[in-house]
């Protein structure tokens, strides 16, 4: 039943975010982006862009924010990804925050939890945080919307041990056999809106309730008036990244890991 279960939930997902207008890129905005490419050992690649403070020194300490974007953003040009975030992540921003941040892009007709591509997702965390020394591996964020809210609780599922903390916005867990009883550990910031008509609100809500039955501190935002395009509002919550930034586990994650497909 889990087969047909996801392939339903494909077909949600397609239905509910095809229509979403794309931002257009700033080339001009800061700070700069570096624009890469991951390549695999199979001659697989995503583009990605890479934001690095200037001057970081191998003995700097800096969290890594991986950025998943939504369904309008795939692609090649490795433009549309960095646009989706653009308005929300500025030079205040990481002024306030300093970190590594990595933004992937999707490719055309493909999702973020098909194996390939999430397997380039988590190969270039793997990359950045071998080739930038100041990468603290013991503070790995991820957030993503819509889309990308879907791919965040693909990476919880896959990767479970990475993560420091997580912020979904506007996803849908149902069709991702999590495992609740390592979720509830998870430090967790969930957002939705309640008038979503397009990735129905109903499953966060039941995932909030499980996992505050099992004893977490699990957060949960819903926007009472909002539609789906919540990111901005989401993003510009008093007190997130503060609380976000303030994670951290006892140990660095194990970047060598098998995913759990």
């Amino acid at each position: 039943m889990r087969r047909p279960l996801i392939c339903l939930a494909l077909l949600t997902v397609l239905a509910a975010c095809a229509f979403e207008p794309r931002r257009v890129m700033d080339p001009l905005a800061k700070p700069a982006f570096q624009a890469r490419v991951y390549i695999d050992a199979a001659g697989n690649s995503l583009p990605y862009r890479l934001y690095a403070p200037a001057g970081v020194t191998e003995t700097a300490s800096l969290p890594l924010l991986l950025l998943l974007h939504s369904i309008t953003e795939r692609g090649a040009d490795n433009g549309a990804n960095l646009a989706f975030f653009q308005p929300e992540f500025k030079e205040d921003f990481f002024r306030a925050h300093p970190c590594v941040a990595v933004v992937p892009q999707c490719p055309a007709g493909k999702m973020w939890w098909d194996k390939p591509v999430s397997a380039a997702v988590q190969g270039i965390v793997r990359q950045v945080a071998q080739a930038v020394p100041a990468v603290d591996t013991r503070r790995l964020y991820v957030s993503g919307a819509s889309l990308g809210g879907y791919a965040t609780y693909g990476l919880l599922k896959v990767q479970p041990t990475w993560w420091a903390a997580a912020v979904p916005l506007c996803g849908d867990p149902t069709p991702v056999p999590l495992d609740l009883k390592l979720l509830k550990e998870q430090p967790l910031w969930i957002f939705h809106g309640a008038k979503d008509p397009r990735v129905p609100v109903k499953g966060d809500r039941l995932l909030v309730g499980k996992l505050k039955s099992l004893g977490s501190a699990v957060r949960y935002t819903e926007y009472p008036d909002q539609g789906h395009r919540i990111w901005s509002k989401a993003y510009a919550e008093p007190g997130l990244w503060d609380w976000v930034f303030a994670q951290q586990k006892a140990t660095p994650a194990d970047l060598a890991a098998s995913p759990i497909w």
